[in-house]
Order: C-alpha cells, then structure tokens, then sequence
C-alpha cells in the first residue's frame, strides 16, 4: 500500500524519506495516512467501519507531537449531534497533515481543517486516544446552507452538491444535492446492529 503523503516547501530541499515512513508506518496513523484510492466507499461502508460518526464544528487547530515524536495536527471538534457511538465533547481529531518548520506536509486527498466550519466526520480511535478521520478524502462532509432556501445540505468532494456540479448540466446521482438531514437517516439505518446482515 502507498502512503498518500505529500509535501510542499517554501525553501529548496526536500523532506527525508525517513521522516516520510514515520509519519505513514506509524502505528498511530494506521490508516489514516495511507490509503489505497481503489474506489469510493458508499455513505453506508463509511457508517459501519466508523466507531463514531458526529456533527459539529471546528473550533481549534493547532501543531502537536505524539508520543512517538512524530509531529501531526490536532483539531478541537465541538460536536452537537453524535449519529453513532460515545466521544468527548469536544473530541479531538488528529490529522498527519501539517506544518514542518517551513514545510507544509499533507494526506494527499485531505482539504485542511478551518476555523469555525460545520462539519460530519467519520471516525475511528488511535492509540494515543484522538480521532482519525476514515480515508481523509471521503470521511468528512462539509456542512452548506442554501441562502434562498435555508435547507442544509454536505457534500465531500464525491457525494453531495460541490459549487462545481451545480454549475453542471450534467451530473451522476452522487453529485445530486445530498440534505443534512438525509445523511443522518442514512448512518443512523447503516449504524443499527441488524443493517450490515439486512442491507
């Protein structure tokens, strides 16, 4: 499996390929930082390989180091609604993704994290007890408000409504406008004990 890190300097050089195994081999960062980029996982696979599912918003960022040295950023959720399992409010995400010196190192796929955005995140626990997200590019739904209507509707770069498709005049179902609401339905029927034997 290749490791989905990546990096971008504003100095010449380039970051030590040792430093690039401890980030991905990590067992803190067992999957997080590596992923396969085989195929989309549906909203349904995200539910049941998720310990926690949460609504919420981002409310601080900061540069830490696990116990193994290895630096990492970790995110302040305030979560207002838990769709599956028990955390901490606010729960702590951690993502590989981060600032080195002058470096900026990133999961390939991974949008950074901003101050004060709504987000669904899928997660699972690591060893040092913070959040990681499920493949960062499908386990984080970004929460959106329609100006004239109201509605509140996410999308994640594969499902859901981007201001791209909604300039398009052609789009797959997946691209079609996915409701807040909707999503929640979605995880709390793929969350219950009998969904993974009664699809």
């Amino acid at each position: 499996m290749m490791s989905c890190l990546s990096h971008y300097s504003r100095s010449p050089g380039s970051l030590g390929l040792g430093l690039f195994l401890a980030l991905a081999l990590s067992p803190g960062w067992a999957g997080s930082a590596l992923c396969d980029g085989s195929r989309v996982r549906t909203i349904e696979e995200l539910a049941h390989e998720a310990e926690v599912v949460a609504l919420g918003r981002v409310i601080s960022i900061e540069s830490s180091r696990d116990r193994g040295g290895h630096p990492f950023t970790r995110v302040e959720f305030d979560s207002t609604e838990l769709w599956k399992g028990k955390g901490a409010t606010p729960m702590h995400l951690a993502s590989a993704s981060t600032v080195l010196g002058e470096r900026w190192v990133r999961v390939v796929g991974e949008e950074p994290f901003r101050l004060g955005e709504e987000l669904v995140v899928f997660t699972r626990r690591n060893p040092d007890g913070d959040e990681v997200v499920l493949d960062p590019a499908q386990g984080r739904f970004r929460v959106q408000t329609d100006p004239k209507t109201g509605e509140r509707h996410v999308e994640n770069g594969f499902f859901g409504e981007t201001p791209a498709a909604a300039r398009a005049t052609a789009r797959t179902p997946a691209q079609r406008r996915l409701p807040l609401a909707a999503l929640r339905e979605r995880v709390r029927k793929a969350a219950t004990p009998d969904a993974r034997s009664n699809p």
